[in-house]
C-alpha cells in the first residue's frame, strides 16, 4: 500500500523509520521516530491512520485541532485529513496505515451501511486502553519480518479498526449480526490451502480471499468453527506437521523449520518447546 503522504512528510524533516510491514490488502504497519523541534504537516495523505504514541510529546498546531500528547496518547488521521505538527521532545510512535478501500469494505460489511458516506474521525490525543493494549501487546512485541506473525497483526490491525469505528464513528452500531460458521466444504478448501503450502504466506486476506469473504467476516466465522483464530490455526498446524518431520527423520531440522513456514531455525526451536515442552532434536526419533 502506498503511504507516501505520511512517510515522505516524516522522512522530509529527518524521522527514522524503525521498521515497517505491509500487510497486504491496505493495510501496514509503522514504528517512527521524529526528533525534538521538527515541524511537519500532512496533507490529504489518502488512507487513514491510527497512531499510538509510545514516548515523547508532541503539539498539534493546525487551526482545526490543538492540544499535546505523551506517551499512551492516540490520534485518528482521516484519508482527506490536514494536519500540522511540532515535536517538543523526541516522540517514538506507531502507525496503522488503513486503505480507503479496506476501510470501505470493513466500515460497511460490519455495519450495513453505504461505505461511502463513512469516514474516520480527525482525533487527536484521546485515550484507549484497549486499543493500545492490542498496540503494545499483539503489535509492538512480535517480529514483524516473521511471516507466521503477519495473521496475527492483520487480525489486530482490523480489531482496532473495529474500536475505532464503535467507539469514535460516525456508525455507532452494527445491525448485522453473524450466524453461523463457515461451512464444511469451505473449511476444507480453507485447510487445504494452509496444508499446501505451510512455506508460504498465508496472510489473513489471502485465507479470507479463499473463503470468499471480508477478512473481518472470515476471522469471526473461522473462529466459530474451529474455536481458534486463523494466526494460531496456522501456527498450530505448522508445529503438529513439523512434529511429524522430525519423527520421521528424513530431513534437518532446518530445512524442517524452512519447510513448515519458520524464518529462523531458533524461532522454530522455541516455538516447539513452548508447545511441546522440549526441543526439536529430542524428539528425533
Amino acid at each position: 500500500m502506498q503511504t507516501g503522504s505520511i512517510s515522505s512528510a516524516l522522512e522530509g524533516v529527518g524521522a527514522k523509520l524503525l521498521r515497517q510491514v505491509d500487510l497486504g490488502g491496505g493495510l501496514t504497519i509503522a514504528q517512527w521516530r521524529n526528533f525534538a523541534n521538527s515541524r511537519l504537516a500532512y496533507r490529504d495523505p489518502g488512507h487513514h491512520t491510527v497512531s499510538l504514541y509510545l514516548d515523547g510529546t508532541v503539539r498539534r498546531m493546525d487551526s482545526g485541532q490543538t492540544g499535546i500528547g505523551s506517551s499512551g496518547a492516540l490520534c485518528l488521521l482521516p484519508a482527506d485529513g490536514d494536519s500540522a505538527w511540532h515535536v517538543l521532545r523526541d516522540v517514538y510512535f506507531c502507525h496503522i496505515y488503513i486503505s480507503q478501500g479496506r476501510f470501505q469494505r470493513l466500515a460497511g460489511e460490519v455495519f450495513d451501511r453505504d461505505s461511502r458516506t463513512l469516514t474516520l474521525p480527525d482525533l487527536s490525543f484521546f485515550s484507549d486502553g484497549f486499543i493500545a493494549d492490542i498496540i503494545n501487546r499483539a503489535i509492538l512485541p512480535n517480529d514483524w519480518s516473521e511471516s507466521a506473525n503477519r495473521l496475527l497483526l492483520a487480525q489486530a490491525a482490523d480489531l482496532i479498526l473495529l474500536e475505532v469505528l464503535r467507539k469514535n464513528g460516525p456508525v455507532r452500531s452494527s445491525s448485522l449480526v453473524l450466524q453461523g460458521g463457515l461451512s464444511p466444504h469451505v473449511l476444507k478448501r480453507i485447510i487445504h490451502l494452509i496444508d499446501a503450502d505451510l512455506a508460504g504466506d498465508l496472510s489473513l486476506d489471502r485465507l479470507a480471499a479463499e473463503a470468499g469473504l471480508s477478512s473481518y467476516h472470515f476471522a469471526r466465522m473461522f473462529k466459530l468453527t474451529t474455536g481458534q483464530t486463523p494466526h494460531r490455526f496456522v501456527h498450530e498446524r505448522r508445529l503438529a506437521v513439523a512434529y511429524e518431520f522430525i519423527r520421521a527423520g528424513k530431513a534437518s531440522i532446518t530445512e524442517i523449520a524452512a519447510a513448515c513456514g519458520f524464518s529462523t531455525p531458533a524461532h522454530f526451536a522455541a516455538s516447539f518447546k513452548a508447545k511441546f515442552g522440549t526441543s526439536p532434536s529430542a524428539i528425533r526419533v
